[in-house]
């Protein structure tokens, strides 16, 4: 499992949220890896509970870091996941992030503990080019997805959430 197409674009469009959207970007994220996790066959997600199917390594940094954190969720509820994987977010998060940097997707960080991305991503603006098509009357599937996960923290798709 190498894809994580939620959890990356949640990181895309929230990489310098601040203030109080920073806890919806939270959440949105972790809800993010959740669902990029049942996609890939690796947990199911029934009513308010959360089963692990699979914990056997990806060999993808970000995925077997978010599988130890489902793993570790003592009760198997969702929401005990979710708590957990907002508490422990970090190393998934930079590991995506160094994918998308990698990828030329996102410029470098200037400041690692604060998220200033510094300089430009090679190419045109991916966060920019997903907020259009995330604002688009008929998104598709997975943009929906997405926005629907957005609206569901808190967040508003179309805009940058930087709120303070």
């Amino acid at each position: 499992m190498t894809a994580a197409p939620l959890a990356e674009a949640v990181v895309l469009l929230t990489a310098e949220t601040r203030g109080r959207a920073a806890a919806a970007a939270d959440l949105a994220f972790a809800g993010a890896v959740l669902l990029d996790l049942a996609a890939a066959g690796r947990v199911a997600i029934e009513d308010a509970a959360l089963r692990l199917l699979d914990d056997a390594p990806t060999w993808d940094e970000a995925a077997d870091a978010a599988l130890g954190v489902v793993a570790e969720s003592p009760s198997g509820t969702l929401q005990d996941a979710l708590a957990r994987l907002v508490a422990e977010a970090e190393p998934i998060r930079i590991a995506l992030r160094d994918r998308l940097f990698e990828a030329g997707r996102v410029p470098a960080l200037e400041d690692q503990a604060l998220w200033l991305f510094t300089g430009a991503p090679r190419g045109p603006d991916p966060a920019a080019a997903l907020r259009a098509r995330l604002a688009t009357r008929d998104p598709a599937p997975g943009d929906a997805a997405l926005r629907s996960l957005l609206q569901a923290a808190g967040l508003e798709p179309g805009e940058p959430a930087v709120a303070g």
